[in-house]
């Protein structure tokens, strides 16, 4: 848990939580995906309630000038 200011001119402690990594998205949480929070005395339950469509991935610029290039030596 972390602390973070209350806000603009003043000072009050808050808990701040953040979850990263890739094991979010080993279990289900996609980038985009709407989430149910459930929150209980000492607990948080996160639960994924609509999963985004896939989203093809990115190709870098770099990539594609080499692969535009290539085409045209073909």
């Amino acid at each position: 848990m972390y602390e973070l200011p209350g806000g603009i001119g003043r000072y009050e402690r808050v808990p701040c939580l953040k979850l990263t990594g890739r094991w979010l998205r080993d279990v289900g949480f996609e980038i985009g995906a709407r989430v149910a929070v459930e929150v209980k005395e000492g607990s948080i339950i996160l639960t994924v309630i609509e999963t985004p469509p896939p989203v093809a991935p990115k190709v870098p610029c770099q990539v594609q000038r080499e692969l535009a290039h290539a085409g045209r030596l073909s």
